[in-house]
């Protein structure tokens, strides 16, 4: 009888270690920073039912913090494929933070979110580079579909940034 003990080390490791799945066509790691919390956990799952692996952000101070944290003396050493931010939040706000991005020359696309969407507020968001704003409430659909051509859309350029600007909502 074999028993655990006696395995080889090396055989254990090479069985513990599995090749994640390949990800779906259209399909990233995102960061999702949302301060309501079930809104948030609703599209965490939305998008992670397309494949998404999600990182979840309670407050635009974290979003900042998980920036810092991809980078290193100030290069990016670790990028999501694509943030999604609501605008109004604790501490620093979705543009702030797509702000600090743009700064550090990090083109990760930005998708924004916002309940008080103003021309104004727009208007910064396209100066900054958001690939979009969208205006709450809006069909989780609509941001789905942006988000499937996106990440389709960076991956046929070999991973170079596309720029695409939409504006959502009314």
């Amino acid at each position: 009888m074999n028993h655990p003990e006696n395995l080889d080390a090396e055989r254990c490791r090479s069985v513990s270690i599995a090749a994640p799945p390949p990800r779906r066509q259209g399909t990233g790691e995102i960061i999702l920073a949302e301060d309501d919390e079930a809104f948030r956990h609703l599209m965490a799952e939305v998008l992670r039912r397309d494949g998404h692996e999600v990182i979840e952000a309670d407050n635009g101070d974290r979003l900042l913090e998980m920036i810092r944290e991809g980078l290193d003396d100030g290069i990016p050493i670790h990028r999501p494929d694509l943030i999604i931010s609501d605008i109004r939040m604790f501490g620093a706000s979705g543009l702030d933070a797509l702000e600090v991005l743009r700064q550090r020359d990090w083109m990760t696309p930005m998708i924004l979110m916002t309940a008080f969407g103003s021309p104004e507020v727009h208007e910064k968001g396209r100066r900054l580079g958001a690939a979009a704003v969208f205006d709450k409430p809006f069909p989780l659909e609509d941001l789905r579909l942006f988000v499937r051509s996106l990440l389709r859309d960076r991956r046929d350029d070999d991973g170079g940034m596309s720029l695409m600007v939409a504006e959502l909502g009314d």
